[in-house]
């Protein structure tokens, strides 16, 4: 998947995300709080998949799916890993520094 249908399937997903947790999360507006639980769960999830999937494509796809959901024990998948987790790291420093 290209890295800007990616950004737009994140996008996706925090709309899907609002639209789920405004209709089945109970909101109390006196207390100004989500009574289920369940859905407030559920959308915090959501939200963090889409991040992940904002971020960058073989992200997601080295680190998460190659190591985290097969295990893969390739000596360079887990040096590609690192390089990327760097790379966001480094990233989002600067993005931070320049506030």
């Amino acid at each position: 998947m290209a890295k800007k249908n990616l950004i737009e399937e994140a996008r996706r997903y925090v709309e899907n995300t609002k639209n789920v947790l405004r209709e089945n999360g109970c909101y109390n507006q006196e207390l100004k709080l989500y009574e289920d639980e369940k859905y407030v769960r559920a959308a915090g999830h959501y939200l963090w998949h889409s991040v992940l999937l904002a971020l960058v494509n073989n992200s997601y796809n080295v680190m998460h799916l190659s190591m985290d959901y097969d295990g893969n024990q390739d000596k360079d998948v887990c040096n590609a890993a690192f390089r990327l987790a760097n790379d966001i790291i480094d990233r989002c420093s600067r993005m931070l520094n320049e506030q």
